[in-house]
């Protein structure tokens, strides 16, 4: 089925929540368009998409052993190594083509599910799902979470499927969905005990023992492909569960948690508040998951507000039912998360927005029902939403770019460089790996000793590289400057006397 990008969003807009009986295929042909849209305006890659395509290039180049010494969650390097080896194309381009595909399946299996949840809402779903700023701001990006929400979506649109056939064959693959979920992202083994817990509280035909037992071989298999991907050194098992672990051993994180609410008292509170110091971080931190949560709604948050003041909830909420128990496993989690880290992403949050797209689109359906004005309104803000969310105004960071692309050219051995931003280092062919030690002071006084040929370092506005201390005490020049509209520059320096002699 062919698709155009434009012909096909005034097509969506005029058959949006109308009875249209193709709303997976559009869900997953406009998602490929999105993503095109996305990257044909993006500028610099994000910074884990750097590391994941370093990896991979290091996989082609050096190994799996060199892989993972550097990192130790290889799946979706993995994959990007192998769809360049088998294209030829870059390991960016490679991890680019991969999230697209994973996007475009999680929106029409998302579409597919909620069809199966809430009849007529198929269009809707189409729209939300395409439109929704949780899911659709990443598309320029390469993130885990592509795979993640592909194979979480996958394994509910089979466990929907199993609960209306009761088949062998759909749990299994279900469970095999969770299995590649948590390859990408850990968090994914939630779903083990949200199906169990749907079950638990589920009215069936067929009996519950029975209907655990098709369910619960899940974690059995999870167990024995973890085992069989650490054995062939493409996940490190060991530290990631050291990492989980950690989080979720309560006395460690009450004592953590107890050490932060006293600095936070001493910092700010009011005396008087002292005793109340860690009841008030544990709030403001926790309240930031519904808050991020209602941000990534977008326009959303209208028709789903209307739902929950309807007096209709209850009876959406049953028919939800298998993502109620997602939806607050993985609360709990972010509860853990932010309790123990004491920061939040949107990208973190943005699985419970993803759960929620059947009862968003639900809520559309009920909106258009019974306020049809206010349905027009919304779908016109989410129609410009979902241009907005992969068409960015904002000036790209391309002074990175030019810079390590400057260097690609003009220096013959980049391991000859000093990068003080692993971003520029990328562009110049020397891979992102954040990890490595850079001090100026050991960078000016390398270049002095002839150590090193450049370096390349930030220079702000208000605080510029000349006036800096050590560039003055090792007898640093400027060789040359790439600067951004707001005066953010990355200069490339080296001794005097080197430029001298040239």
């Amino acid at each position: 089925m062919a698709f155009d990008g434009g012909a096909g969003v005034r097509r969506l807009r005029a058959i949006a929540l109308s009875g249209d009986s193709q709303p997976v295929q559009v869900a997953f042909w406009v998602s490929l368009a999105l993503s095109l849209i996305a990257l044909a305006g993006s500028g610099t890659l994000n910074r884990d998409g750097m590391l994941y395509a370093s990896i991979a290039q290091v996989m082609l180049d050096e190994g799996v052993a060199q892989a993972l010494a550097k990192f130790d969650w290889l799946l979706l390097p993995a994959l990007m190594a192998g769809v360049s080896w088998l294209t030829g194309m870059s390991t960016e381009l490679a991890g680019h083509v991969l999230g697209a595909l994973f996007m475009a399946g999680t929106s029409a299996l998302l579409v597919a599910c909620a069809q199966r949840q809430f009849a007529g809402a198929g269009w809707a779903a189409c729209l939300v799902v395409l439109s929704l700023p949780a899911i659709n701001s990443f598309r320029d990006q390469i993130v885990r979470e592509f795979g993640y929400w592909f194979f979480c979506a996958l394994a509910l649109w089979f466990a929907l499927r199993w609960a209306q056939r009761w088949r062998w064959r759909d749990a299994l693959l279900c469970q095999m969905a969770i299995v590649a979920a948590v390859c990408f992202r850990l968090e994914a083994v939630i779903l083990f005990p949200a199906l169990l817990l749907w079950q638990l509280f589920a009215r069936a035909e067929r009996p519950l023992l029975l209907r655990l037992a098709m369910l619960g071989a899940g974690p059995l298999m999870l167990a024995g492909a973890l085992a069989g991907l650490d054995a062939m050194g493409l996940v490190s098992v060991e530290t990631r569960l050291a990492y989980y672990l950690e989080a979720v051993d309560l006395t460690s994180k009450i004592g953590h948690f107890n050490a932060a609410a006293d600095q936070v008292s001493a910092a700010v509170l009011n005396k008087i508040s002292d005793g109340d110091a860690a009841a008030i971080l544990f709030v403001g931190l926790v309240s930031i998951i519904p808050a991020k949560f209602v941000l990534l709604l977008g326009v959303f948050a209208i028709p789903l507000a209307y739902l929950c003041a309807s007096g209709k909830l209850r009876a959406h909420l049953r028919a939800w039912s298998l993502m109620n128990w997602v939806f607050v496993i993985y609360v709990v989690v972010l509860v853990a998360f932010v309790t123990e880290r004491f920061f939040l992403t949107s990208r973190y949050v943005s699985f419970l927005n993803l759960v929620a797209v059947p009862l968003i689109a639900a809520s559309l359906v009920m909106l258009r029902e019974y306020w049809p004005r206010a349905t027009r309104v919304v779908v016109g803000l989410a129609m410009l939403t979902m241009g907005a969310n992969v068409i960015s105004l904002t000036p790209s960071k391309t002074h990175l770019v030019e810079a390590g692309q400057w260097l690609a050219r003009t220096v013959p051995d980049v391991k000859r460089v000093g990068f003080e931003d692993q971003r520029v280092a990328y562009y110049a062919g020397a891979g992102y790996f954040p990890w490595l030690h850079f001090d100026r002071d050991e960078a000016g006084a390398r270049l002095a000793r002839g150590e090193l040929d450049y370096v390349v370092v930030a220079s702000a506005p208000e605080q510029p590289i000349e006036d800096a201390p050590w560039f003055g005490a090792n007898a640093l020049s400027v060789v040359q400057r790439f600067e951004q509209p707001s005066g953010a520059a990355v200069v490339v320096v080296q001794s005097a006397q080197r430029a001298a002699l040239r």
